[in-house]
C-alpha cells in the first residue's frame, strides 16, 4: 500500500509539473516585440572565393518582431557566421574561410502550433573571406570582402517559454545548419 501511495504522489507531481511547462509553452513563439536568437553548426558555405564549396560553418543570429502581418509577424535583425573549407591531397593544400556579417529579415509564418515558429527570409551583408593554397611548393595567398546576398528557411520547436531547438537551410553562411534557440 505504501508503494501504490507514493506511485501516486510521483505521478501527481510529474503531471502538475507537465501541465504547468505545457501551459506556459507559447502557441506562435515569435510575436511583435519579442526577440529570438539562434545558434547552430553545420555546412558552411565559403561562396566568394574561388574554388568556393562546402565545409564547416557556425551562424548566430538575432531577430526582432516588427510587424504583424496576416497570420504572421515580419522580423528584422542581424547575423553573424563563419565558413571553413580545406583540401588536403598530395601535392596540393587549400583553405577558405569566410566571416560573414549581416542584416536579415525574414517571414515567421503563424501556424497556431503549439511551440513551432516556422520563417523563410533574405539575408544582406558582408563576406570578408581569405583563401591560402600551396601547390608544389607554389605559396598563394588572397583575401577579399564581398556583398552578399542569399536566402533562408527554417523552424524553430520550442519546449517552454525560452528554449528551443533550430534548423536552417537556404543559401547563406550555412547550406544547413541545427542548433538551440532563445526567446528573449
Amino acid at each position: 500500500m505504501k508503494k501504490l501511495f507514493t506511485t501516486f504522489i510521483i505521478l501527481s507531481i510529474a503531471l502538475t509539473i507537465t501541465s504547468e511547462v505545457q501551459a506556459q509553452q507559447p502557441i506562435n513563439p515569435m510575436q511583435e516585440g519579442v526577440w529570438i536568437g539562434t545558434a547552430g553548426i553545420g555546412i558552411g558555405n565559403t561562396y566568394g572565393l574561388a574554388g568556393g564549396g562546402s565545409g564547416f560553418g557556425l551562424k548566430f543570429t538575432a531577430e526582432r518582431g516588427m510587424w504583424d502581418v496576416g497570420v504572421g509577424v515580419i522580423t528584422l535583425g542581424g547575423e553573424f557566421g563563419f565558413a571553413h573549407k580545406n583540401y588536403n591531397t598530395p601535392g596540393f593544400k587549400w583553405g577558405y574561410n569566410n566571416i560573414n556579417i549581416g542584416a536579415r529579415s525574414a517571414y515567421h509564418f503563424g501556424w497556431d502550433v503549439e511551440g513551432l515558429d516556422t520563417y523563410a527570409g533574405i539575408p544582406l551583408g558582408l563576406s570578408f573571406g581569405s583563401y591560402s593554397g600551396n601547390y608544389h611548393h607554389y605559396y598563394e595567398r588572397n583575401t577579399n570582402v564581398d556583398l552578399y546576398l542569399g536566402f533562408f528557411i527554417g523552424a524553430s520547436y520550442f519546449f517552454n517559454e525560452h528554449f528551443g531547438v533550430n534548423a536552417e537551410m537556404g543559401y547563406s553562411t550555412t547550406f544547413f545548419q541545427i542548433g538551440i534557440a532563445y526567446k528573449f
